[in-house]
């Protein structure tokens, strides 16, 4: 099915290499008009697993929106477009024999997109570890709302909104460094951002792959803070 024209595939596939990206600006990246056999490519790659689809929502009515933005779904396919392909003569001469992975450029950047990955299609996993019931779930998904005159864009990494008023704001980190307080600004800030309903309760939740200082742990501004270790350690 994927070798009809497979270099639209590959021209689809680059564009969301490097993060995630909304329908509409897909198309601008591809320099291609709105629907037609391209809205048909990007659906077979959303069937094939390739690519995810996530849709955000109106947080007070529980319904999905049209807006949505397209993701690589697969892990190692993003690692092959960014470092594989481009360096195939090199890799075959020998000369990432030696090479640190982690000097690789980008590295950090492109483990923290492996990271939420990982994290999305564990989610079954996440709000077990919540306390959270499937039949209790409204929606769950990365959540971005857009700038407008009346209120402020804002880009959550995963969100779970629960029928009792709950929106658990879950951050996604992996970095080189040490998870420092600095953490706690930008998460309240993305939380103030929100267009949130009276009488909702917020809920953030850090998850990490990285080590966590004790000044965030000792600020109890998190519900919970989980280590991406013990998340398949309770499977």
């Amino acid at each position: 099915m994927l070798q009809r024209n497979s270099d639209i595939y590959e021209k689809i596939l680059l564009a969301l290499s490097n993060g995630d990206v909304e329908y509409s600006e897909l198309f601008k990246k591809l320099s291609l008009q709105r629907g037609g056999a391209t809205s048909a490519y990007i659906e077979e790659l959303v069937v094939s697993g390739f690519i995810n689809r996530y849709y955000t929502w109106n947080l007070k009515s529980g319904d999905f929106a049209k807006l949505s933005q397209y993701r690589l779904g697969d892990n190692y396919l993003r690692f092959y477009l960014k470092y594989i392909g481009p360096n195939i003569p090199k890799i075959l001469n020998g000369q990432f024999k030696y090479h640190s992975i982690s000097a690789l450029p980008g590295w950090y950047s492109i483990m923290g997109f492996q990271i939420e990955n990982l994290v999305l299609n564990n989610r079954d996993q996440i709000k077990k570890m919540l306390g959270i019931y499937p039949d209790e779930v409204i929606a769950d998904n990365p959540f971005f709302q857009r700038k407008t005159a009346r209120q402020k864009g804002c880009q959550i990494d995963y969100m779970i909104q629960t029928k009792h008023g709950n929106l658990y704001v879950c951050e996604i980190k992996f970095s080189r460094n040490i998870i420092r307080k600095d953490i706690l600004e930008e998460v309240k800030t993305k939380i103030n951002n929100l267009s949130i309903p009276r009488n909702f309760s917020i809920r953030p939740v850090l998850i990490h792959a990285s080590e966590v200082h004790d000044e965030v742990i000792d600020n109890d501004f998190f519900s919970k803070i989980i280590n991406m270790s013990s998340l398949f350690d309770d499977k």
